[in-house]
């Protein structure tokens, strides 16, 4: 299974990476049930998109904690894919 600390992410903005957690705060958030573990959501997503995963980040978005996982399609083009941190329901594409 995937830990958040293990998976970076490919190409992140500065406005974007401030609102990110670090690999401590993203363990914390796991040890305090604030968020699901991510191997979890990356099989949800790698079934609904038949994409490759290939970079994710625990973030603060909308007055919560989402996963924004980057996922690599098989035309080469690369898509963020929005998952609610706590239930791993994907919310956006």
């Amino acid at each position: 299974m995937l830990s958040v600390a293990t998976v970076s992410f490919a190409s992140v903005d500065t406005a974007h990476a401030q609102s990110c957690l670090s690999p401590a705060q993203a363990r914390a958030a796991l040890a305090n049930g604030q968020a699901v573990p991510l191997g979890g959501v990356i099989m949800k997503i790698k079934r609904q998109t038949g994409g490759e995963v290939v970079g994710a980040n625990l973030c603060h978005r909308g007055g919560r904690l989402v996963y924004v996982v980057t996922v690599l399609r098989a035309s080469g083009a690369t898509r963020n894919v929005v998952a609610n941190a706590k239930s791993g329901k994907i919310i956006g594409r």
